[in-house]
This record gives C-alpha cells, structure tokens and sequence, in this order.
C-alpha cells in the first residue's frame, strides 16, 4: 500500500516521519514499516478528521501526504498538502520518481500562499476565529471522556471497524465473546464485518488476537 511504499523514498530524502497510516494495512506491511521506521513506529491505525486536523495544528506535521479525501484536511489546518494517491498527475517510481516526489514537496512546502492563509483575517480578534474554537472544542471533548470513563467506552465500543457492512468495534466483541469465535470468518457469518470490500479483515484478527490475549491473561490470574 502507498503508506509504507514511500516511506523508505521518504527517509532517503532526509525528511522524518512522525507517522503512517496503516488503516489498510496487511501484518506484512505493518512489520516492513516497523523496519522501516523502527518498533516505535506511530502507525495510525483509524484517526478521526478531527484528531488529524489537532495533529496538524499542534504542528507535529509540517506536510501531510495522502489521497485526495484528506486534502481538506490539511488546508483547513493552513497545511502543506501532497497527493500520493493513484490519481495524482507525477509518477514517483524508482530513482527519477523520488527525485520528483522530493520537488513536489518542496514546492508544497514553500509555496508562498502559506504565509498569506495562515495570517487571520483583518475582521478576527487574537485567538478567537474558527480554527482556535475548534481545537478548543476538541480539547473539551477529549477532557470529558478522560473524566468519565462509562463514556469514554461507549465512543471506543461505537468505532466503525466494518464501513461497508457498518459494524462497530462493540458488535464484533461481543459477538466473539457470545460465539467464542476465532476467525474472521466467524466474524463475518455471526456480524457481516469484512462482507464487503474485506479490507477491514486485519482489522478483525488483530481484535480476535488482543482478546484471546486478555482471556489468557485473565485465566492466568
């Protein structure tokens, strides 16, 4: 997948990665970027827009690489943005391909237009226009769900794991934990999770493996 595809390209060319996603991601692909990038590696598995766009504004981020669904993203943060997704209009295979991926991010990066975005507007007050009200409303969020725990299970229950078949994180626990399923088949027969595209098939054997782990773990005690 084009995530870790680049990443080597990437850190050849100097630049540092603060993360990769991995939504698409086989096991195969996960350890090469581990290689790639170290055990540490922040692989970002289903980040929200919101928790992308606190990412960018927090300026962990100088440019964000992706397809074209997150550009808007990106130019809501004021940030640099390239697309890396089949559609693009430069090819960045082999040597002259990264060279070219290397040009096409120093034009994002330097481009003149983002000093001009990121100034406020002559009609907004210091600190007070949408982007600040927006971080701030995220930070809100985030502190209610660190203080109420019930809550902050109901939203981790509520993820989508499945967009195809629209099956939440909760319903595929449960269903494993009533059914003492193993396999994403199983899964799939007792919740139509991965009945669709199948992308989402890692996904599941990753929540079977970190809940046969818990139950050893809880037999253990």
């Amino acid at each position: 997948v084009k995530s870790w595809s680049v990443v080597a390209a990437l850190q050849e060319a100097g630049l540092e990665l603060v993360g990769t996603s991995v939504k698409k991601s086989t096991k195969e692909d996960k350890e090469r970027i581990k290689e790639l990038m170290g055990q540490d590696a922040h692989m970002i598995e289903d980040m929200t827009p919101r928790e992308m766009y606190k990412m960018l504004k927090d300026a962990r981020a100088d440019i964000m690489l992706s397809g074209g669904r997150s550009q808007f993203i990106a130019l809501k943060a004021s940030m640099p943005w390239l697309d890396i997704n089949q559609e693009r209009h430069h090819a960045y295979m082999g040597y002259v391909g990264m060279v070219k991926l290397v040009e096409e991010i120093d034009k994002a990066l330097y481009n003149p237009v983002w000093a001009q975005v990121r100034k406020p507007a002559p009609w907004e007050k210091s600190g007070d226009n949408w982007q600040s009200r927006a971080m701030a409303q995220a930070e809100a969020e985030a502190a209610a769900l660190a203080a109420d725990p019930v809550k902050a299970e109901e939203v981790r229950r509520a993820k989508k794991i499945c967009n195809c078949k629209s099956v939440e994180l909760g319903v595929i626990e449960d269903a494993i934990l009533a059914n003492h399923l193993s396999t994403v088949e199983g899964v799939r027969d007792a919740t139509n999770a991965s009945g669709g595209c199948g992308a989402c098939a890692v996904r599941i054997e990753e929540i079977l493996e970190q809940m046969v782990s818990v139950s050893h773990a809880i037999a253990a005690e």
